[in-house]
């Protein structure tokens, strides 16, 4: 499996990667570079795109958040909802006691 994709392996450095594509596949030196940036360039497109998302999540969070600071009613509502969680706790902790 290792001899069928071997750009994929874990080599220590691009040197090592470079020499073992080189080696195996009797690649040059322009082909085996050429299979090494087609990777990096994969990797940097997944990169982005995770950002890209992240971005998008993190927008959303603050469409939300915004929402909440502008309506009292949530806002009051979700301080509600976590005192009620607060005070469910502490009443399993305290018969956790008795």
């Amino acid at each position: 499996m290792g001899d069928k994709n071997p750009w994929k392996n874990n080599a220590p450095s691009p040197d090592v990667a470079r020499m073992e594509l080189m080696t195996k596949f009797g690649l040059s030196d322009i082909q085996t570079q050429a299979i090494l940036d087609m990777r990096l360039a994969r990797l940097q497109g997944l990169e982005r795109e995770k950002i890209e998302n992240e971005f998008e999540e993190l927008m959303k969070q603050i469409t939300y958040f915004n929402e909440i600071l502008s309506d009292i009613k949530m806002l009051m509502n979700i301080v509600k909802e976590e005192i009620d969680k607060l005070v469910s706790a502490l009443i399993k902790a305290l018969q956790m006691l008795s």
